[in-house]
């Protein structure tokens, strides 16, 4: 599956970041992981549920966490953007806000023709 994949360029990496970010912040907002479930990879869908997931992070949304404002904040990657030798390609870095920081680590695989996230850590 990573026969000649190549790390994505640096704008196609934000735009990853940004739009993992955004499906995750929209999701915790709504409380419902329904529409952020269909989005990720066929392989990660295939091994959780929108249940589940609203399990994993319901800390955010008890705590009614709202990350929809860093859509307009920059970000910056903490190490390079990196593939693993599974192909696995690997999202670490930060926001950094007045708040302080919100950190990512996104796990994406190539699921042709794009990109679909497979893991998710986000700390705030």
């Amino acid at each position: 599956p990573s026969a000649g994949r190549t790390v994505p360029d640096d704008a196609t990496c934000e735009a990853l970041a940004r739009s993992a970010m955004a499906a995750f912040a929209d999701a915790v907002v709504a409380g419902d992981f329904t529409t952020f479930h269909e989005g990720i990879s066929l392989l990660w869908r295939s091994q959780t549920t929108p249940e589940a997931l609203e399990g994993a992070f319901s800390s955010f949304i008890d705590q009614s966490i709202d990350l929809r404002f860093l859509a307009n904040e920059p970000l910056a990657f903490s190490e390079p953007p990196s593939l693993d030798d599974q192909g696995v390609l690997r999202l670490v870095g930060y926001y950094a806000t007045a708040d302080g920081r919100v950190s990512f680590d996104y796990s994406f695989v190539y699921e042709h023709p794009e990109w679909r996230l497979i893991g998710i850590q986000v700390d705030v």
